[in-house]
């Protein structure tokens, strides 16, 4: 495996956010723009939405297959419609009471579905080459859009109901590591900056992209999960500035951030050989219920007077 250059050095120790969430919002496009494969191998068809049976509710959030009937999602995800869906469409029936949180304090789990898809899973970035991972990355999740279709080019860009979720990828550049901390939660996450003039598929995770995947490749072109989205600074904007990852700078874009799969490879791949019957835990509940309310994440920025 050919590996890039090793992530910089940790900027920040530490980053504390009020509440969880995150659809792609993209700088260069409005909501109806890279919403089919691109192609080049990328794992489009292994991020699904969690739905109802029919595929028609809205989402709660995304989740990304693992191969053998096993899923990967944010633990703050609920998993109470039942279903996900690969394709918009077609729903799998998921395995009751089957969501373990991986790791304490970690906002990911693991769950199973009843019936496995007809498709490989996803190749999880090894925890023997962490602090390797790629700085260029693509995102595919099931988020809102923008407010306004086509795009309004103003900053912040204002994020959409959710009639404008649906699959799609976006670029960014992983720039950072650091430890993330909110709402009982605390582990290593991957971030990315959203840079303005950094080309017109740069993405920004949204509402209901929690749960979804950021990919990488090596230098084979192999794809690898590197992180999932599971907290972004805003709540209903995000706003595109300098891409810098120096959390002082007032003109910086907002940082979004990834669960770093390669810190919990092993406890993942462990969910996925051991019988899965423990209940949700509680926190799942509450953050729930914060997001159907609309209490997302709540701005930190320290400004200038």
């Amino acid at each position: 495996m050919h590996l890039p250059r090793p992530l910089r050095v940790l900027l920040f120790s530490s980053f504390c956010l009020s509440q969880s969430a995150l659809a792609i919002i993209l700088v260069g496009g409005d909501n109806l723009i890279n919403i089919t494969d691109p192609g080049f191998d990328l794992p489009w068809d292994q991020v699904a939405r969690v739905t109802n049976a029919s595929g028609s509710h809205k989402t709660s959030g995304s989740a990304v297959y693992l191969g053998g009937g096993y899923m990967l999602t944010a633990n703050h995800v609920g998993l109470g419609q039942g279903y996900v869906s690969f394709d918009g469409t077609t729903t799998y029936a998921i395995q009751a009471d089957s969501g373990v949180q991986v790791g304490s304090g970690v906002d990911l789990k693991v769950f199973q579905l009843t019936a496995a898809p007809g498709f490989s899973g996803v190749n999880l970035f090894p925890e023997a080459f962490k602090g390797f991972e790629s700085t260029s990355s693509t995102m595919v999740g099931w988020g809102v859009g923008v407010s306004d279709d086509p795009l309004d080019t103003s900053n912040p860009w204002s994020w959409g109901d959710s009639s404008t979720s649906v699959k799609r990828w976006g670029t960014n550049t992983i720039g950072a590591a650091t430890i993330v901390s909110y709402s009982g939660y605390s582990y290593e996450a991957l971030v990315t900056s959203l840079g303005i003039g950094e080309g017109s598929f740069e993405a920004a995770a949204t509402v209901y992209d929690s749960g979804s995947a950021l990919f990488v490749q090596d230098g084979a072109a192999n794809w690898y999960l590197a992180g999932m989205p599971t907290v972004v600074e805003n709540n209903s904007i995000s706003n595109f500035g300098t891409d810098t990852f120096d959390p002082s700078d007032p003109t910086r874009g907002d940082f979004n951030y990834f669960a770093r799969i390669s810190e919990y490879q092993e406890e993942i791949t462990a969910l996925m050989t051991d019988p899965i019957v423990v209940p949700e835990p509680a926190m799942s509940a509450l953050l729930i219920g914060l997001m159907a309310s609309g209490l997302l994440l709540v701005r930190r920025r320290k400004r200038a007077d």
